[in-house]
C-alpha cells in the first residue's frame, strides 16, 4: 500500500465544523469537507424529537391489538400474584402417603431404580395368594413351560379336585396345582387353557365352564397326575388307566407311572395305541382274577394295518389269582399281535399267567432286559398264525418255578411257533437263561418249532430242564434252517435234541451232567455239529449217550466234538460216546475225542462214509 501524506493540516487548530478525509492521492491525501454536507435535526425538521414524554410516544396498530388481549391485574386470583401453595383454592384431598419419604426404611415408599425395577424388599408377610399358579400364570404364558421352573413351596394349595370350584380371570392362560386331591399326593402339575374340552383325561373344567389341558412335565405325564393312586380306583384300575396310557399318547409324551405304585387289574385288559412309551420303572401291575385275556395288549387288525412304534419298560406284571392251574392260551402278562417297532425293556413277570411275552404277527420288535418266573406254560412265545419276522429277545431269565417255591411249573419256557399257515424268519435269542422246566409233561428250555426260518440262539443256557434245546416238527410241519451258537444244557435229561428237522448248525455247544443223551437228532437232514461237548454223569444204565443220530437221520458231521463220562468207562453197554441206529447214514466226522464212555462208538451198521475209529485216522478213541 503507498503511503498515505497529509499536508497542509494545522496541528494547532482546534477542531471545527469542517472534517478531513483522508485519500490515497499521492498529491492530496486530505480532502476538506465543507460543513454544508452536515445533517441535522433541523434539516429534518424533528427538533422536538428528545422532548417528546414516553407516554406521549405513539405505538403500533398490533401492538395496540396485543396490549388490548392483556387481563387486568385487578381481575386476578390472589395465587397469580403470590404464588403460595395456600393460596389456591379446590385443592384435592391427599392421602396419607402423601406425607410419606421414599426409601427402604419403615413407613418409606418403595422407588424404582433406574433400570425400572424393584429394589430387594422383605416379602416374608405376604400371604393369602391365590392358588400357586394363579399368580404365575396371570403374568407368564406357562403353555409348554414345566411346573418345577418354578418354586411353588410356600404357595398356598390348590389341588385339581380345587380346580373344580374355580371362576378364574378371562386372561389367565394356566394355572398350578399341588396335588390330585390333596396338596403333596404326587398329582401336581401345570394346566394350560384351551378352547374346547381334550378328548382325553389329561383335563380338568373350573367353575367358569372353562377347559384347561394338563401340560406334561418333562415330557412326562404321571399316573398320579390322573388320580390311578386314590381308593377310587384302588380295587379296579383298568378304565383309569387306559385313560392314562391314551391321554400320554394323545399328549405326544411318556406315560410314567408313579415309582411304588401298586394297580390293579382284577379282569380287564389295557390295550396299548401306537407310539405309547409306558414306563412302569418301580411299579407293579397285579392280576387278581384267573381270566381268558391279557393283562397289557397291543392287537393290529391285520398283517396290513400292525400298531407301530411302542414301548414297555420297568415295573412288575404280577398274578396273584389262587390257581396255578390256568390253561387259558390269552391269558398272557404282555401281548403283542399285528405289531412292528416295538422294545419291551426291563419287564418282569411273576405267578401264573399262562403265558408271559407273546409276540404274535410281530415284525422288528425287541425283547431286551426281563425276568419272568412261575408262569404256567410259557415264559417266552414268539409265534407265527400270518407272518412274523425279526423278533430279537435278549438278556433275560426265565424260570419255571413258582415263585417261592421249589416247584415246577412251566412248561415251553421259551418257545417259537408257526401254527395255520403262518411263517416267519429270523427270530433270535442271546444271553438268556432258561431253567427248572417241569418233568410232567416233559418240560423244555428252549423250543424251536416249524416254519419259522433262519432261528438262532447265541450264549443261552437250559439249566435242569428235562429238554434243555428242543428243535422240533410241529402241527405236522418241520424245523429248518435253526442255528445254536456256543450254548448250553446243564443238569437237563437229554442236553440237545432235533426231531423231522432240517439244516441244524451247533457250533461250540455243550450238554453238561446229562443222564439220557448229550445231543440227539431223530430224523434229521443236514445236521453240522463243531467243536461241541457232550459230558455226561457216568450212569450206569444203558440209555446215555454223547451223541446219538436216530431214525432215518442223514448228512450228519461231527467236527471236533468230545463225548465224556457217558456211562461207566470200560463197562459196555452202559452208555456210548457216538452213537447211530442202524437206519441213519451218510455220517461224517474228523478230529472228534472220546474218553470214559462205557462204548466209544457203535453204528449199528448205520452208513459211515468217513467216521473211522482208529487214532491214525483223524478221530482219537483211546
Amino acid at each position: 500500500m503507498a503511503d498515505i501524506r497529509v499536508k497542509d493540516l494545522d496541528e494547532a487548530a482546534t477542531p471545527g465544523v469542517d472534517y478531513f478525509l483522508l485519500t490515497d492521492s499521492a498529491t492530496d491525501g486530505v480532502k476538506k469537507i465543507k460543513p454544508a454536507n452536515t445533517v441535522t435535526r433541523a434539516s429534518l425538521s424533528i427538533d422536538n424529537v428528545d422532548n417528546t414524554a414516553d407516554l406521549d410516544k405513539p405505538i403500533s396498530t398490533a401492538t395496540q391489538t396485543a396490549l388490548d388481549d392483556k387481563a387486568d391485574a385487578s381481575s386476578l386470583a390472589t395465587v397469580a400474584t403470590s404464588g403460595a401453595y395456600g393460596d389456591l383454592t379446590g385443592k384435592p384431598t391427599l392421602g396419607s402417603a402423601a406425607t410419606l419419604n421414599v426409601g427402604l426404611g419403615p413407613n418409606n415408599i418403595p422407588q424404582l431404580d433406574g433400570s425400572g425395577r424393584m429394589p430387594a424388599i422383605d416379602g416374608s408377610q405376604l400371604t393369602g395368594l391365590a392358588g400357586g399358579g394363579d399368580m404365575v400364570a396371570s403374568v407368564y404364558d406357562l403353555n409348554g413351560v414345566h411346573a418345577d421352573a418354578f418354586d411353588l413351596a410356600n404357595i398356598a394349595a390348590f389341588t385339581r379336585t380345587d380346580a373344580l370350584t374355580k371362576s378364574l380371570p378371562a386372561v389367565q392362560t394356566a394355572f398350578q396345582t399341588s396335588g390330585y386331591l390333596t396338596t403333596g399326593d404326587g398329582g401336581g402339575g401345570t394346566y394350560k387353557r384351551v378352547v374346547s374340552a381334550p378328548s382325553h383325561d389329561a383335563k380338568v373344567q373350573t367353575a367358569d365352564g372353562a377347559w384347561w389341558e394338563l401340560v406334561p412335565t418333562g415330557g412326562r405325564l404321571m399316573s398320579r397326575q390322573l388320580g390311578l393312586h386314590d381308593a377310587a380306583t384302588a380295587a379296579d384300575c383298568t378304565t383309569a388307566f387306559q385313560g392314562f396310557v391314551d391321554a400320554a399318547v394323545a399328549l405326544k409324551a411318556t406315560a410314567k407311572v408313579n415309582p411304588g405304585d401298586t394297580y390293579t387289574f382284577p379282569s380287564g385288559s389295557v390295550d396299548l395305541p401306537e407310539g405309547i412309551d409306558l414306563d412302569l420303572t418301580g411299579a407293579t401291575l397285579v392280576r387278581s382274577v384267573d381270566v381268558i385275556v391279557p393283562l397289557l395288549q397291543c392287537v393290529g387288525a391285520d398283517a396290513n394295518n400292525r400298531v407301530g412304534n411302542g414301548r414297555i419298560r420297568g415295573g412288575t406284571l404280577s398274578y396273584t389269582a389262587s390257581t396255578t392251574t390256568n390253561t387259558i392260551t390269552n391269558s398272557a402278562a404282555i401281548w403283542l399281535k399285528f405289531c412292528h417297532d416295538w422294545r419291551v425293556n426291563d419287564v418282569s413277570i411273576t405267578g401264573p399267567f399262562y403265558i408271559g411275552f407273546r409276540f404274535e404277527d410281530c415284525l422288528d420288535t425287541t425283547l431286551d432286559g426281563f425276568a419272568v418266573r412261575g408262569v404256567y406254560n410259557r415264559a417266552l412265545y414268539v409265534c407265527a398264525a400270518v407272518y412274523t419276522e425279526n423278533v430279537h429277545c435278549v438278556n433275560g431269565l426265565c424260570d419255571g418255578y413258582a415263585p417261592g417255591t421249589a416247584t415246577r411249573v412251566t412248561n415251553h419256557i421259551i418257545n417259537t411257533n408257526a401254527f395255520g399257515t403262518g411263517t416267519g424268519r429270523n427270530v433270535t435269542f442271546t444271553n438268556i437263561v432258561s431253567r427248572n422246566g417241569t418233568t410232567s409233561p416233559t418240560g423244555e428250555g428252549f423250543a424251536f418249532s416249524e416254519r419259522i426260518f433262519a432261528q438262532k440262539a447265541v450264549n443261552c443256557r437250559a439249566v435242569n430242564c428235562p429238554i434243555g434245546f428242543n428243535i422240533q416238527k410241529a402241527n405236522s410241519q418241520a424245523n429248518q434252517n435253526t442255528q445254536l451258537v456256543n450254548c448250553e444244557a446243564d443238569t437237563c435229561d437229554r442236553g440237545f435234541i432235533g426231531t423231522d428237522s432240517f439244516y441244524i448248525v451247533l457250533t461250540g455247544c455243550r450238554s453238561i451232567s446229562h443222564s439220557a443223551a448229550g445231543f440227539e437228532f431223530t430224523n434229521c437232514v443236514g445236521v453240522i455239529i463243531t467243536g461241541c461237548l457232550a459230558n455226561g454223569t457216568g450212569l450206569t444204565a444203558g440209555t446215555c449217550y454223547g451223541f446219538s443220530l436216530k431214525g432215518t437221520s442223514s448228512g450228519v458231521t461231527y467236527n471236533g466234538c468230545i463225548a465224556y463220562n457217558n456211562g461207566v468207562s470200560g463197562t459196555a453197554g452202559s452208555g456210548t460216546a457216538f452213537y447211530a441206529e442202524a437206519t441213519c447214514s451218510n455220517i461224517v466226522g474228523r478230529g472228534n475225542f472220546a474218553a470214559l464212555n462205557g462204548t466209544k462208538i457203535n453204528f449199528n451198521g448205520a452208513s459211515s462214509t468217513d467216521f473211522p475209529i482208529t487214532s491214525g485216522s483223524g478221530n482219537l478213541f483211546p
